[in-house]
């Protein structure tokens, strides 16, 4: 019972975008656009505003977000207009590398993060995509936090509960109830990065 009261269901996932940290997340990414500088306060929000829609647009574990670089973004792939991401470095590895998906909206925000946001706060030497707000890569296993962090800024009734899993196991069943049997292969075999 536990477990299924902590999924999030598609109406807190549409009432996530009109939450004030949501809101304000997204005013700060389009300030720093204009050639704002940041706080690092600022910083956190925007990182965790991309981390969280990261998260649940690709209902990936922690890790491939962790574990994602700069070069990775940047030898992206574009398909019918979405831009896929490869990460190797990932829990589930040796099934091949995890796919993060950014939509036409997430890239242009990642653009302004990658170009304007993040050359404020990382170091030269450092691969990372998302960065602590030290300028150094998360801890192992820690990224995950982020999210949740996020959503109990929103006060939504999940909060602390959310955990990496209610965001997959969320995505999963939602893709197979509206997908023909061929769909659900495929999403099946994304989500376990084949």
């Amino acid at each position: 019972m536990d477990e299924s009261d902590a999924l999030i269901t598609p109406a807190e996932k549409a009432e996530l975008k009109t939450t004030e940290p949501y809101v304000e997340d997204l005013k700060v990414l389009n300030k720093a656009d204009q050639g704002k500088v940041l706080s690092f306060q600022e910083y956190v929000d925007a990182r965790d505003l991309l981390i969280t829609i990261f998260s649940i647009d690709n209902a990936t574990r922690p890790g491939p977000l962790n574990n994602a670089t700069l070069k990775g973004y940047e030898t992206a792939r574009t398909e019918q207009g979405n831009r896929i991401m490869l990460v190797a470095c990932h829990k589930r590895s040796k099934e091949g590398p995890a796919i993060l998906g950014m939509t036409p909206e997430l890239q242009r925000l990642m653009e302004i993060y990658v170009q304007k946001i993040r050359p404020q706060f990382a170091p030269p030497s450092e691969t990372h995509l998302f960065l602590t707000k030290e300028g150094q890569s998360f801890p192992e296993g820690t990224i995950g936090q982020r999210t949740q962090a996020f959503f109990i800024k929103t006060k939504l009734r999940i909060g602390e509960n959310l955990a990496s899993v209610s965001v997959r196991k969320f995505v999963s069943p939602k893709a197979k109830e509206r997908a023909t049997p061929e769909e659900a292969a495929i999403v099946q075999g994304v989500m376990w990065h084949s």
